[in-house]
């Protein structure tokens, strides 16, 4: 687009788009001169959308003052069923805003979303890009025509506007048209909402008061019918009157929070932004309704304050709500809201091992099942605690939920645990707990060692003493006085895989004379002969997961036999246990 000369009620704009289009235009300005009527809502395109602006403004409703933040909306709806005619085809939104010496500091990138009723969605939608050339003249007429309509030569706006449909009429076309209003407002309740944030600066001082403005670009209007901006429905909508005089409190005071370890903790500095004539300001400050007294040098003159306080003996557990309001001679009055809320830190649990474990090394077998960890634990505020262990790393309960049932005393505990998932050798073993509150007690370690298990003998008796036999002139028998003990302890922990053997090494003698006799044991109907030649293997019973011990019964006994021709006398012989493990 080409401006050669001067406009004439702007409906050159829609002959040099070459068909006709709509713009709508949201703006803001900061003007004495100015003479907008106060219109916030109109219909538009031939009564097939409403339109409406709006602003929403942070800190006091009553007038506007530095630091204010503002968010400045326009919103189109749908008001019946239908595609809009081919007429509004090169319709577009465009945000206007205010350079930003008239006192109004853009915050952010301006928003665009639509919503589509039928089906609740709200998407996003895509400006021109703001170095194009359709965005350049689309702004550079705006500024034009309002000073002619509405003496409004005090502000030059900038803004974004949505894509519309232009193919290779200017010269850095074709542009993209996606979200042209043509493709999105199609359905009745249809919304197109555009917004912006702008911060209110010091240079609004030198204007009494904020407009706010959309204007409507509509192709059906114009001496020629080919367009002009409908000047007599300007959109415009007015803040409070802007002062000299504002406080606000910055974002690390407007919600404030402290945790409470100690009375120190209770100190804080209240902090913000204030504007206006340091020698002409009454600040009052109240806390939950308090008064608080104000120090002098609280208020700084770059703007800033920063006021010490001590919630100790008016602040509570909790929020408190806080307000500051600063007056000034000419009866100007600027006030703002924060809230504080002071934490009662919490003190985490603590955990003690019993002496017996307490970085203790606990030597186990692959045969032992089980472990008990115990010991002690305390918390001064949670009403239960969780205990926990990690076994090599990996975390399991020990005790789940367990009531405090003495708050800040000692209480016992005892747990037995698996050693099903122990390694060989050694395993760090860490206890600890936690509390309803999420917060971890100290760390309490032992270390668990898995010996591989060994087959070995618990017990044998030293001597096995028969019972005594009368010599005759035949064999005679004789069993032992008393069970023989015989214990092999296994703590492999693998099927047993061993057999309990005996060979005697020497004969019965009496230091003078052998005697003719032969030691068996009975096996059932079997006889095993023992002898020198060769151990032989004797059955066992298991008595627990460990221990076995030599079979003993009516069936199962040493015998010892002694054949014609003894002579009286005490007669010791030698027995070998041995222990054989299969190959």
């Amino acid at each position: 687009m080409k401006l050669n000369q001067p406009l004439n009620k702007l409906y050159v704009l829609g002959l040099l788009f070459i068909g006709a289009f709509s713009v709508i235009f949201q703006s803001t300005e900061v003007s004495a001169e100015a003479n907008y009527p106060e219109i916030p809502e109109a219909t538009i395109f031939d009564g097939h959308v409403k339109a409406s602006i709006s602003y929403d403004k942070d800190h006091s409703p009553s007038y506007t003052a530095v630091g204010d933040t503002v968010t400045v909306t326009t919103t189109l709806e749908k008001l019946d069923e239908g595609v809009l005619s081919d007429k509004y085809k090169q319709s577009s939104v465009v945000i206007l805003f205010p350079d930003e010496t008239q006192g109004l500091q853009l915050k952010g990138e301006p928003t665009f979303q639509y919503n589509m009723a039928p089906y609740g969605w709200t998407t996003s939608g895509k400006f021109v890009d703001s170095t194009k050339e359709l965005q350049t003249d689309v702004l550079l007429c705006f500024n034009i025509g309002k000073i002619i309509y509405y003496q409004d030569s005090n502000v030059t706006y900038d803004g974004r506007m949505t894509e519309i449909p232009i193919a290779n009429e200017l010269d850095d076309g074709p542009y993209e048209d996606d979200y042209a209003l043509q493709k999105i407002l199609i359905h009745k309740g249809d919304t197109v909402t555009l917004s912006y944030k702008a911060i209110v600066t010091e240079d609004a001082l030198k204007n009494d008061k904020f407009t706010l403005h959309t204007a409507i670009y509509d192709s059906t209007l114009g001496e020629m019918g080919n367009g002009d901006f409908d000047w007599d429905h300007i959109l415009t909508t007015s803040m409070p009157s802007i002062q000299n005089l504002g406080i606000s409190f910055d974002e690390a005071t407007k919600d404030k929070k402290i945790d409470i370890k100690d009375d120190s903790s209770y100190q804080t500095t209240l902090t913000g932004s204030w504007a206006g004539a340091k020698d002409d300001i009454s600040p009052i400050l109240t806390i939950n309704g308090k008064e608080v007294s104000v120090p002098d040098g609280s208020f700084k003159e770059d703007g800033t304050f920063e006021i010490p306080v001590d919630l100790k003996d008016m602040g509570n557990i909790g929020k408190n709500n806080v307000h500051i309001k600063i007056s000034d001679s000419n009866g100007q009055v600027a006030e703002d809201d924060a809230v504080i809320t002071l934490v009662q830190a919490l003190v985490p649990p603590q955990i003690k091992l019993s002496d017996s474990l307490a970085n203790a090394s606990i030597s186990v077998f692959p045969t032992d099942q089980s472990l008990t960890i115990d010991g002690e634990w305390k918390d001064k505020d949670s009403n239960a605690v969780s205990l926990f262990y990690k076994l090599n790393g990996q975390e399991r309960v020990l005790q789940d939920n367990v009531s405090n049932t003495a708050k800040d005393s000692w209480l016992p505990f005892s747990q037995e645990i698996s050693l099903a998932d122990l390694n060989t050798g050694d395993n760090q073993v860490e206890v600890y707990a936690k509390d309803a509150e999420g917060q971890l007690s100290n760390h309490e370690s032992f270390k668990i060692i898995l010996n591989q298990g060994n087959v070995s003998f618990k017990s044998i008796d030293p001597e096995i003493q028969f019972n005594k036999m009368v010599i005759s002139g035949t064999t005679v028998y004789s069993s032992p006085q008393a069970t023989v003990g015989v214990v092999v302890e296994d703590t492999t922990g693998i099927p047993k895989d061993w057999q309990l053997k005996v060979k005697q090494t020497t004969s019965f003698s009496d230091g003078t004379r052998d005697l003719p006799a032969q030691l068996t044991y009975l096996n059932g109907e079997e006889k095993l002969s023992i002898n020198d030649s060769s151990a032989v293997g004797l059955p066992v019973v298991q008595n627990n997961a460990t221990d076995y011990s030599l079979q003993q019964d009516a069936n199962h006994q040493f015998q010892l036999a002694v054949s014609p021709g003894a002579y009286t006398g005490e007669y010791q012989s030698q027995l070998e246990w041995t222990i054989e493990r299969a190959p």
